[in-house]
């Protein structure tokens, strides 16, 4: 059965979250997987996790409590954020087998651009060495981020990668739940590339793993 993607365009989190949830709840072992690319208006996403400490000065745009894991996080234009809406079992994957796969696929995506991504232990997400972070995070900056949710064997939200969004969203809260982690961008490294063209060239990197 292949995978069938989908390039949602910019579309309103709250919607897609609702839609995201739906699809898990009606599908069943006969329905197709699918990866949906998309771009959110301004947001902030809440993880179960989330501490209201971590919402330091957040006003004026949305705040969403969701059912991932995680803690709290800034989604805007100029990020680009993929679902893989699939069935764990069909694919033979372990839940940390496919965190795991996900982060190197985001990985050997910057490979493309000459950024060497990196992983922290128990931290998910995806980092490259740059002046700025505290503590933990010294000389780090996170670059992609990482929440999901399982259920009943599917997997629905995913991960962002910072393109060229706005980054000042990001000081208003303790990204992540962690103080002293800084969030970068593609464009903050020198690197200026589309959303689309980075969300074709992730979806080559997933059909390596997909391809029948």
């Amino acid at each position: 059965m292949s995978m069938i993607y989908r390039n949602l365009g910019l579309v309103d989190f709250l919607d897609t979250y609702r839609n995201m949830r739906y699809f898990t709840q009606t599908r069943t072992e006969e329905t197709a997987d699918e990866i949906w690319f998309c771009e959110h208006y301004p947001v902030y996403s809440l993880g179960l996790s989330t501490k209201k400490e971590n919402l330091l000065t957040v006003k004026n745009y949305p705040v969403v409590s969701t059912d991932r894991g995680g803690d709290v996080t800034y989604h805007a234009p100029g990020q680009l954020v993929a679902y893989p809406l699939i069935s764990l079992r069909r694919y033979q994957f372990y839940p940390k087998d496919y965190i795991l796969w996900l982060q190197q696929s985001v990985i050997q995506l910057l490979s493309y651009y000459g950024i060497n991504g990196l992983t922290l232990p128990n931290i998910p997400g995806v980092f490259i060495k740059k002046k700025g972070g505290e503590g933990t995070f010294k000389d780090l900056s996170k670059i992609a981020s990482f929440g999901i949710k399982i259920s009943k064997g599917y997997t629905y939200h995913g991960l962002s990668i910072n393109v060229s969004l706005n980054l000042s969203g990001f000081s208003k809260i303790n990204p992540c739940g962690y103080k002293g982690l800084r969030n970068t961008s593609l464009k903050e490294c020198g690197i200026q590339v589309s959303t689309s063209t980075l969300s074709q060239q992730l979806k080559n990197i997933f059909e390596e793993r997909f391809v029948e």
